[in-house]
């Protein structure tokens, strides 16, 4: 009996052994799964990091460029009001000086034509005198 309550024992001691060699063991293989999760926790806050960042550079860039381009807008409608507005004015210009132009000529005709007539009725007059002096000249003769 003893000799069977020593393989009972032996048998316990080993499986005891065996136990704590297994506890041992998950204990470690728990340590490195926590070790790699955290790991990996680690590595994806830096990957979501990174690319928070890029993205935040993106969006900055994408609105300094539609910054640019909204100044630029505003210089070329700058440019292409000023030029209307030159345009507009040389168009007025050009009009005022056609109007000019077609006055000044309007008012030499009415000129001339006056003074044409008047030398026509400066013609006629002497001529209806002569008339007149012939007609007296030739009541007197009678």
């Amino acid at each position: 009996e003893a000799a069977r309550l020593a393989g009972f024992a032996e048998r316990g001691a080993k499986a005891g052994k065996h136990v704590e060699e297994v506890k041992a063991k998950v204990g470690d293989v728990q340590r490195q799964q926590a070790d790699t999760s955290a790991e990996r926790q680690r590595r994806l806050e830096e990957t979501l990091a990174r690319k928070e960042a890029a993205r935040l550079a993106g969006v900055a860039d994408r609105g300094a460029k539609a910054g640019k381009h909204v100044e630029e807008v505003k210089a070329k409608v700058s440019d292409v009001q000023r030029q209307q507005a030159d345009a507009t004015a040389e168009h007025q210009r050009r009009l005022e000086e056609t109007l000019a132009q077609k006055e000044a000529a309007h008012l030499q005709g009415v000129a001339e034509r006056g003074a044409k007539a008047g030398k026509h009725f400066e013609e006629v007059k002497a001529k209806v005198g002569d008339v007149q002096r012939q007609q007296a000249d030739t009541t007197a003769d009678r």
